[in-house]
């Protein structure tokens, strides 16, 4: 798909997700959804759970309103089965496994520079292209990730990118735009992710001195999802003269 695709099905997804929020509040059953709007699956369950990570790792949100929320979600969402909390750690129990989140800003603190810690912020909402500043910033073996995660149903999904490592036998994601650490099991089920692109920290550090150098002006969300077509478009050769 031509990454301008990918805008597109961003808008149809919205608009659909939009219909099935408002059928969904007006108490309309799961079977009458469904066959209203056409999709065969419904992550309501799995987009609370996801809103419920995104609030909790805030800045704002503390003491008493956190275990109200994580009260509320485990007795109220029949996909979870329970929530602990602990300090900075939050593990959600589902009926596909768990979902284990560390708050990202306090497991490495450097990104809080960031555009002035807007990372426990709701500024960082919808950026999540600044996951090639964090993979620059971590300076580790990692990779950006970018692939559709997810609306309310298996119809609707959105383009995202993320960082992802391997620590101790354990593979890990880094979402600048939740400021959390989750095990890459739980995220990929918890967001139903389709992969599109990955490219390792190794390219990306060397293509930023490339960039710098030849002072090209680039489409992140090009680049994220198709940075072999971008270059080649752009005619740039690589350091034993073949084009990219």
């Amino acid at each position: 798909m031509n990454w301008k695709e990918t805008l597109k099905v961003d808008r149809q997804s919205k608009a659909l997700d939009k219909k099935i929020l408002m059928l969904y509040n007006q108490n309309m059953s799961e079977k009458d959804i469904l066959k209203d709007t056409g999709v065969n699956e419904l992550y309501i369950n799995e987009s609370e759970v996801f809103c419920f990570i995104d609030e909790w790792t805030k800045k704002s949100l503390f003491g008493i309103k956190t275990n109200r929320l994580a009260s509320r979600l485990a007795k109220n969402n029949d996909f979870v089965k329970s929530v602990t909390k602990k300090g900075h750690d939050l593990k959600i129990t589902t009926q596909n496994g768990e979902i284990e989140v560390s708050k990202l800003s306090k497991v490495f603190p450097i990104l809080k520079k960031i555009n002035g810690n807007e990372i426990e912020t709701s500024k960082r909402d919808r950026k999540c292209e600044s996951s090639i500043t964090v993979a620059m910033l971590l300076k580790s073996d990692c990779k950006v990730v970018t692939g559709y995660n997810c609306g309310f149903s298996d119809k609707t999904k959105y383009v995202h990118s993320w960082v992802e490592f391997e620590l101790q036998c354990k593979e890990y994601v880094v979402d600048y735009t939740l400021n959390a650490l989750v095990n890459k099991e739980g995220f990929y089920d918890l967001n139903k992710v389709e992969v599109l692109s990955v490219i390792p920290y190794s390219q990306l550090k060397e293509d930023a001195e490339m960039i710098k150098k030849m002072n090209i002006v680039v489409q992140t969300r090009e680049y994220l999802l198709d940075r072999d077509g971008m270059f080649k478009k752009l005619g740039i050769e690589n350091e034993n003269g073949a084009e990219l």
